[in-house]
This record gives structure tokens, sequence and C-alpha cells, in this order.
């Protein structure tokens, strides 16, 4: 998208977003306003509303108080006709006769003359109320009239109440009788107070506002949700949620209003004279006219958004064209001056304006002349240099030539000063190798036979790499060799060693040593270790254990070190392992290390002459570490002791190779195939036995107590059968354990019943067998026994 492209997009969106923004925060003012007004006016016509029930309210009641003063006339002008009807002798009832007369020719609906128990003395003959009946001769409400008898008060007025089945509302004032205790009550039915407070206009002024298209329904309720006035239609029965709002409304006596999807509802209390709470008013108002006025707005605003955009892409797209036009021309220029083909002229558009883009013309122009003088400058000083750096490579490369030879020549020279033939004699066999690393490094070795029946055997590496460590192994092999053939023992010559080597070390560096003597009258190694890794012992088994260490520090590091010498005996057909950590140090492409497990794990496998094990494992750690550069040298030296009753080697004379799954079942399998082995190549019945006992024993607890899940494993069954030893291996990959030392011995001391379980099936495995070994090997359990067998024929 080109310069002016972007510019006119983004001109057009800034105006764009600005006109959508105020139309937007416009449109959201103007509803807010039209919702506050419709909420003022439903409030308004609430509260009008509310007054005129208020009003509603106060007409009944002072015209109750009306009523009730002549109702006080009636009781007294009644009391005053008891007394002269009395005084004349008339009967009971002739006077309730009187008072038939009375009720008949006036708005009273009843008379009563009460004694002080509360019995009726006197009563019209209209008095027919169920709810009262005369049979009791009980008064109406006696308990409110008591205070006239005591002379407490006048009369009394009792409010008006719902009475009798047909809920009629009555009215009753009494008076004290005057001839007598008494109390002359009379009746008055003021229903007509209720049909009052509804005809007072309520209804009318609903009506009327009705015929308002803002407004949906009103609806006007007491204090006890009961309606008073309400507008009829579609609308004439108010929502769960406004009878909701109504109920607390009337509670709290505090006006809400909500809005819904279709309508603005206001409730509005109506309290009395006094502040009491006597109902509340709802108001419909229809949203319409709320969203009619929107619409034309948006209208409104969505014809103003348009022509605004118009002008704004009008605008944009000249304001693009007359900023993007010299920016144009200075981009050709500068196009121009990368190839190389500048001129003034393509800058002449520009040039001639005063505003910013003739000056950066101008500017450009200047700089564009100065660029290319510069680079001319450049290139000419450019092809002077490349010349100097074509010799200065040329002499480079030689000198790396003779660097690289005079390395290869080194690195022959610090091979062919290592002995590369075996030694070999009736009873013991030494070879060494080493495979340098890429850069000269310090490893070595060296065996020399320092009489008929002696041989010294020696192996080092230097700290560091490169020539100076190359140079500090040839010294340190020339005086460990000179001083082997000096008889001394190999402490007192370790130790003289170091003292030397300490004199003509000016670069301060060190080599660990291994240094033996190994008489082969009796098969003894009498060693001391300056620091190196321990060598491996490899039993006539196959079995693996590495050579004490005698703590020894490297020689070249400190001056008048002593150290201590040891001694071990290797038996017929046994072999001692001597390296360096090049080996076990060797690492994968994940970063593995060979490490001293799988050396251990190679040692077992091979068999053979001295240089056939050096080349297993030497072919084992390259395979590991193929893809990646060998960091170390790789140096071993093996020294086999011969066994007497063969002219080579001890051969596995029968193999089996067994893989189970981790299942009971398996056992019948594994028990089948050991039966098949022994009698193959001739083993006793007992020897069959006791191995089939072990192997049950070993295999039942790996497959028992060996893992920690549910899942299937593989557990490995290996049998050589070499010369009158039967070597077994059984390795599985569950969790670490040591049968050997994890396992509790058996407490064969206490009886049965009270004998700790465990421990009696290894018991029984080491006893059967001639040698028991464990080994924790990449990841897996690896136990070796060795079973002394004698075959029958």
């Amino acid at each position: 998208m080109s310069f002016r492209a972007r510019l006119i997009l983004l001109v057009t969106g800034l105006i764009v977003l600005s006109v959508m923004t105020i139309t937007g925060v416009l449109t959201w003012h103007a509803r807010q306003e039209l919702l506050h007004a419709a909420e003022r006016e439903g409030h308004q016509i609430a509260v009008l509303l509310g007054r005129s029930v208020g009003l509603a309210s106060t007409v009944p009641i002072e015209i109750e108080g009306l009523v009730e003063d002549h109702m006080k006339v009636g009781a007294l002008l009644a009391a005053h006709l008891l007394q002269a009807a009395e005084g004349k002798g008339e009967t009971v009832e002739a006077i309730a006769r009187r008072f038939d007369d009375v009720v008949a020719r006036s708005v009273a609906e009843e008379f009563w003359v009460m004694e002080a128990d509360g019995r009726t003395y006197i009563h019209d003959s209209a008095v027919t109320d169920p709810a009262l009946d005369p049979g009791l001769n009980s008064a109406a409400h006696p308990d409110d009239f008591l205070p006239l008898f005591a002379g407490e008060v006048d009369a009394v007025d009792h409010r008006h109440q719902k009475t009798g089945a047909d809920k009629r509302l009555f009215k009753y004032t009494g008076v004290a009788a005057l001839d007598a205790p008494r109390v002359v009550q009379v009746g008055v039915e003021v229903s007509y107070l209720t049909d009052l407070a509804q005809r007072v206009g309520v209804q009318h002024i609903i009506d009327e506002l009705l015929e308002e298209d803002d407004i949906d329904a009103v609806w006007v309720f007491d204090q006890d949700m009961a309606g008073i006035a309400a507008s009829h239609g579609p609308n004439a029965r108010p929502s769960d949620r406004e009878l909701t709002e109504l109920a607390a409304v009337i509670e709290t006596q505090r006006a809400v209003s909500f809005l819904t999807d279709v309508a603005l509802t206001v409730i509005v209390p109506i309290s009395s004279h006094e502040g009491a709470a006597i109902g509340a008013t709802i108001v419909r108002l229809s949203t319409r006219h709320l969203n009619t006025t929107l619409r034309d707005a948006l209208v409104l605003s969505a014809g103003t958004f348009a022509l605004v955009v118009l002008f704004g892409v009008v605008m944009a797209a000249v304001t693009g064209r007359w900023l993007s036009n010299p920016i144009n021309v200075v981009a050709v220029a500068a196009r121009a001056v990368e190839d190389k083909t500048f001129r003034p002229e393509l800058l002449d558009a520009v040039a001639g304006r005063t505003d910013e883009f003739g000056q950066l013309a101008a500017t450009f122009g200047s700089m564009a002349r100065e660029v290319l003088d510069r680079e001319e400058i450049l290139a000419g000083l450019v092809r002077e240099r490349t010349h100097e750096l074509a010799d200065k490579n040329q002499q480079l490369e030689a000198a790396q030539a003779r660097i690289a030879e005079e390395l290869r020549i080194t690195q022959e020279l610090q091979i062919s000063i290592l002995p590369t033939q075996t030694l070999e004699t009736e009873t013991v066999r030494v070879f060494g190798t080493m495979t340098p690393a890429r850069e000269v490094g310090g490893d070595f070795y060296d065996f020399v036979r320092l009489d008929e029946d002696r041989i010294a055997i020696i192996i080092g590496d230097v700290s560091g790499k490169g020539v100076p460590a190359a140079f500090f192994m040839a010294i340190a092999r020339t005086i460990l060799r000179r001083l082997a053939l000096s008889g001394e023992g190999p402490s007192a010559l370790v130790e003289r060693a170091n003292n030397e080597l300490c004199e003509v070390n000016p670069l301060e560096l060190f080599v660990t040593v291994f240094f033996g003597i190994y008489d082969a009258r009796d098969g003894s190694l009498v060693y001391a270790n300056a620091g190196h890794s321990p060598p491996c012992r490899v039993h006539r088994d196959r079995s693996v254990s590495f050579i004490e260490r005698t703590g020894g520090m490297a020689l070249g590091v400190m001056e008048n070190v002593s150290y201590r010498q040891a001694s071990v005996t290797l038996e017929s057909g046994e072999s001692a392992f001597l390296y360096t950590d090049g080996v076990t140090e060797a690492f994968n492409a994940s970063g593995e290390a060979f490490g001293d497990d799988r050396m251990v794990e190679l040692l077992g496998e091979k068999t053979g002459a001295a240089v056939d094990v050096a080349r297993h494992v030497l072919d084992a750690v390259e395979r590991f570490s193929q893809g990646v550069e060998q960091s170390d040298d790789i140096t071993m030296l093996c020294l086999d002791r011969k066994a007497a009753s063969m002219p080579g080697p001890a051969l596995v004379r029968a193999s089996l190779r067994l893989s189970i799954a981790n299942q009971l079942s398996e056992l019948q399998r594994l028990t089948a195939e050991i039966g098949g082995f022994t009698s193959s190549h001739a083993l006793s019945t007992k020897e069959a036995f006791h191995l089939g006992m072990c192997l049950e024993e070993v295999v039942s607890n790996v497959i028992n107590h060996g893992y920690d899940d549910d899942k299937p494993h593989s557990i490995d069954v290996h049998l050589d059968l070499v010369g009158d030893n039967l070597n077994v291996l059984v390795r599985d990959d569950g969790r670490p354990y040591d049968p050997l030392t994890d396992t509790p011995p058996p407490d064969l001391e206490t009886d049965v019943a009270n004998r700790r379980v465990g421990g009696l099936g290894v018991h029984l495995v080491k006893t059967l067998m001639r040698e028991v070994r464990y080994r924790r090997l990449d990841g897996s359990n690896v136990l070796s026994m060795t079973m002394h067998v004698r075959q029958t024929t």
C-alpha cells in the first residue's frame, strides 16, 4: 500500500472514529435526558394522583365527624326519651316500639340501652344481626362504652367497622342515661363513606391521563395493596415486578422507578396529612415516544455522519496528494542515489517549494552529492584493503596449515611413545589403547616388564588440553617409566615422581596416575593411586567390582606428599581394567554421560583377550556418542591373568535368554524353560532344583512387590554356563530395591508362631548360590548370581 493510500486511510479512519464517538455520546446523552424527563413526568403524575387519593381519604373522615355530632344529639334525645317514658311508667316493650318508630323515621339504624354489666336492657326490633345475638342480651361493643359508667367521658364514638355476615359498615355513638346507670347507644350504617371516597374524582383523573399516548396504565392502591382505582384495557394488571416494588414502596415510603424493554414504571407512596402511609400509585409510561425520538436522532446522526465521512474522504485525498507527491519525488531520488544514477534535476519539482518539503529536497540534494563523493572514496579504500586482507589471509592459511601439521606430528609423536603391542606371557596378557580427541590431549598409558615375573602398569590423565598438556604428559610418562625400573615400591615411586614433576611444572599442570606392579607368581597387584579413577576387577563369572582407592593426590600439585599403597590378588581368569575419564564422561547428543554403570555392564558381557575387551568398550562408547564430537582422549589398559585350565579365555558354553511378563502365571513358563535348560546341559537333579527354587523366589518377589502400578512390565532372565559356573542374571524396571541390604535377615531362633515375616527367601538364595550381587543400572534392578555346578554324564 502506498504512502498516499495509507495517509488517506488514516485521516478517514480518524474522522470516522471522531464522528462515531461524538454521535454515540450525543445519542446516549439524549436518551438519558429523555429518560429523566419521562421519569419526572411519571413522578409528577403519581404525586398528583397521591394527593387526590389523600384528599379523598380526608373527606369521609370529615363527614364522619359531622355524623358523630349528629349521632351524639340523637343519643341524648334517646336518653331523654327513655327518661320521659319511664317517668310515665311505660313498659320496656312500649319504649322499644318508640325506638322502632324513631328508626323508621330517621337515619338511625339501631338503638341500644345497655346495663352496667353489659347486658341489653332495651333495643329496637331492627337489631337482627347474627353477629349480635339478642339471646345473649349483649349490646354492641359493650367494652368500648364502659368509661361512660365511670363518668370519665360524656360520650363515646366507636369508629366505623365492618360487622355481620354482610360486612356492612356501622358506626356507634353512646351517652350515659339520665335516670339510671345505663348507656344509650345509637347505630348508623355509614357504607356511603367508602362510596364517597371512591367518587371524589381519582378514577376520572386516571381516565383523562390514559388519553395521552405516553401513559400505558395507572393503578392506585391502599396500604393493604387493595386496588382503589385503575386503568382498563390490555394493561389492566400490574406485572410481578411492579407488585413486588409496590410492596417495598408502601413499606419504606420511598419512590422507585425502573425501565423495562417496553415501559418506564414509576411508583410513588401516598401519605395522609399526618404522614402515615395510606397507599401508593403506579404509573407505567410507554417508551414509544422515547424510541421514536431516539430513532429520529439516529437518522439525523447517520446523515450527518455520512456527510462528514464523505467530506473527510475528499479532504484526505486532497491532503494525501499534497503530502505524498513531494515524498514520491524524494523517494525516486533516493533510489537513484542507490543505483548511482542521481541527478539534481530529479528534485526540481519539489526544490522550488518554500515549505518543509522544499527544505527537505534541498538538504537531500546536498546530502546525495556528498554521499556519492564519499562512496567513491570509500570504494577506493575498500579495494586497497581487500588486496591487503587477501595477502593476510594467504599468510594466515599458511600459518594454520603449519600449525595443523605440527599438531598432527605432535599427536603422532604422542601416540608413538605409547606401547602398541600386546605384552603376553604364559600367565598374563597386557594391552593398552588410546583414541585421541581432535585436540591434542594429555592421556597416556604404559606397561614395563621389570623382570620375568613382574610387570609395571601405568595410566594417567594430564589436566588441560593442547600442546602444554601433551608435553607434560611426555615428561610424566618418562619420569614414571624411569622410576619404574628403579626397583622401588609403588608408593615411594609415586612420591618421587610427584616431587620431580613439581620442579618442572611452570604452567602449574597436574596429572592423575594409577601405578601398579603385577607379580605373575601369585597374581598380586601392588598399586598406588594418585587421584585417578579406580580400575575395575573383572571376575571369572564376569561380575565386576572396583579396586579400592588409596586416597592419593594428583601429581604436580604439591611437593612432599605421601602416598599409600595397597594390593589386590587377581585369581586365575580375572582381569584388571584401567581407564581414563574419557570413557565414562563421553556424552551423547542428549547431553547424557556414558557413566560407570554402562562400562561395568560391558565388562561383564565381553569375554576373551584384553584387546577384545578394550575394543568392545571402545565400540560401545563410539556408538553411544555418535554424532557428537569427541571432547577427550579415550584411554584403556587391560591386564588379564590367564586361566590355568585353558589355553585361551573362558568361553560361555551355553546360554538362555528369557523375557517374561510381570504376571504370576508366567512362573509356570519360567519353570518349564529352566527345566529344559538344565536337562539339555546335564545339570544334576539337585542343582536344577536349587536353581529353579532361587529363580522362582526372586522373580515372584519382583512380580508381587517390585512395581507401583498395574501396567505391563518385562522381566529378563539370563543364564550363562561358563566352565563349572552357572551365571544367572535377573533384570527388572521396577522401583529401586536391593534385596541384599534392604531385606532384614530372617529370625531363625524364634518359634514359627512368633517369627517376623520376611527375609527367609533372600536368605535361601544367598545360601544356595556361591555369590549374589546387586546393582542399579540404567533405571533397572540387576541381580547377578553365581552357582557352582557339576554336570552329570
